[in-house]
């Protein structure tokens, strides 16, 4: 037998385990000595409180955030009504209580004018609720005044024509005339409503501002403008408003922004081709706030309730 042979051999194999030894010795040395990390701690989630509050609207003016007093409100939570009025400072705390995570709805009205919002109710933590001056819930809306505004008309020459004027298309030569309508608002930082999303929370109604004109007798048409009723003698037609074309801005200072100056010009065609020599048709241009647009097409040309007519020009065309 090869005595030296198996000593190597068995030399190699101790070597071999020494080794494995030593490493497994290592591992286990680095898992015992080796410093853990810290877990993360997650921060603790502050808890909203479940708790019943008044409800605190406050109406701001869109443009400069002055108070707006003397507005009607109505409020809808969970099924109930409440109706108030803003005070000097444009606030109005309700006597009716709600709760956080629900949704309130805000319809603020007063003449020309149905504003509405709705928003979930934003709750407090306790420690929050406890160094509250006031505990109540707040929604605030910013609310745009209505304008007063103003009508006039250039015939197609540009000649400004007079209240319960004529412009005489036989005279002039031109049967299907062009008039220049001009808007205007002079009271500032006011302008056309604001409404607010979807239907009113009251009477369900989707609402426009527009000029409505209406034309009394036969021969003359409006080309530029939607048909919404139509008889033998009398035919209306609405033309609708964006809510900013009338917008009247004043910065701190009292200055006029450019841009917002509330001046709104357009264009109304007419065709007067089928109007009998010495015969005339009445125009009448409103403009309107409020307007519900489908009950005026589906009440023969009468306005809803709540629309209202800020101003009106009438003039008349002959031949």
């Amino acid at each position: 037998m090869n005595t030296k042979g198996i000593g190597i051999i068995g030399m190699a194999i101790l070597l071999v385990a020494l080794v494995v030894l030593g490493l497994l010795g290592y591992h286990f040395y680095k898992v015992i000595t080796e410093e853990k990390k810290p877990e993360a701690i997650a921060p603790p989630v502050e808890k909203i409180m479940d708790i019943e509050l008044p409800l605190k609207v406050e109406l701001r003016n869109v443009f400069n955030g002055t108070p707006v007093p003397n507005i009607n409100l109505m409020i809808f939570y969970n099924g109930l009504r409440e109706t108030g009025t803003t005070n000097s400072d444009g606030v109005y705390t309700s006597t009716m209580y709600v709760r956080p995570n629900r949704k309130v709805t805000v319809l603020a009205y007063t003449t020309g004018v149905r504003q509405w919002v709705s928003k979930i109710i934003e709750g407090y933590t306790k420690d929050k609720l406890e160094v509250m001056l006031e505990k109540v819930y707040r929604v605030k809306m910013n609310f745009k005044p209505l304008g007063e505004f103003s009508i006039s008309v250039l015939d197609p020459s540009y000649t400004a024509i007079s209240s319960g004027g004529t412009y005489n298309v036989t005279t002039s030569g031109n049967d299907k005339p062009s008039f220049t309508v001009m808007l205007k608002n002079t009271k500032d930082n006011s302008g056309l409503p604001l409404y607010g999303e979807g239907k009113d929370p009251e009477t369900g109604r989707t609402y426009i501002s527009a000029l409505v004109i209406t034309i009394q007798g036969e021969g003359v048409i409006v080309t530029n403008a939607e048909l919404v009723y139509s008889e033998a003698s009398k035919k209306i037609y609405v033309i609708t408003l964006d809510k900013d074309v009338l917008d009247r801005v004043v910065d701190s200072a009292g200055n006029v922004v450019e841009g917002k100056e509330g001046l709104y010009s357009l264009i109304l065609e007419t065709d007067a081709s089928a109007l009998s020599s010495g015969s005339s048709v009445t125009v009448t241009i409103e403009l309107v706030t409020c307007l519900d647009l489908e009950y005026l097409k589906t009440h023969s040309g009468v306005k809803n309730p709540e629309a209202y007519v800020t101003t009106s020009f009438t003039f008349n065309i002959g031949a």
